[in-house]
């Protein structure tokens, strides 16, 4: 299912960024983001600003919110 949020990547250096997400419970939501292999726990970004990819999906744990989802060429799939 789709979730009526929007998606925003806001760079920051040549292999990183922001993943913006517009949330209903907090306003927004953001995330560090790398455009390279994983190291860890990280996610990572297909570089594409206009319509992204993130991987791997997000598990929301900020204050009320406990939504998780896919970033999948700029939207945002929920997986609840």
């Amino acid at each position: 299912m789709m979730l009526d949020v929007s998606v925003c990547v806001q760079p920051r250096a040549e292999d990183r960024a922001f993943i913006v997400v517009s949330c209903p419970l907090n306003g927004e939501c953001k995330w560090s983001v790398w455009k390279r292999e994983p190291v860890g726990a990280m996610w990572t970004w297909d570089g594409n600003v206009e319509v992204p990819t993130i991987r791997p999906s997000i598990d929301c744990r900020q204050a009320g919110c406990g939504r998780h989802f896919s970033i999948e060429g700029g939207k945002a799939v929920s997986h609840l």
